[in-house]
């Protein structure tokens, strides 16, 4: 967000869709709040890589989210989710670099 008064027009629009108008991202910032043990005030949602939403209840624990590369995590309606942290990694790798590329003049 710092950088981005230094980028053009067609660099800031680029880099928006991933980085501020994309909900796998957003789904990927709010999984970090497990790990920094940052509490919100209510459930939050992260997606799969083909966007399929998952709520997670606010009390996940940082061991149930991350202690595998796989993991099954169960959704506020008790419903488990197969969660592959290498996969949404290398997504979102795929997004940026895509973002970046389209971004070059």
């Amino acid at each position: 967000m710092q950088e981005k008064p230094n980028l053009t027009q067609s660099e800031r629009k680029a880099l928006s869709k991933v980085f501020e108008h994309d909900t796998f991202t957003e789904g990927m910032m709010n999984i970090r709040q497990v790990g920094e043990h940052v509490r919100r005030r209510g459930d939050f949602m992260i997606r799969t890589t083909t966007n399929t939403p998952i709520t997670l209840d606010v009390r996940s624990s940082a061991m149930a989210v991350f202690s595998a590369c796989t993991v099954f995590l169960p959704d506020t309606d008790g419903n488990s989710h197969r969660v592959d942290h290498l996969e949404m990694l290398k997504e979102m790798k795929k997004r940026i670099a895509a973002a970046m590329t389209k971004a070059r003049p």
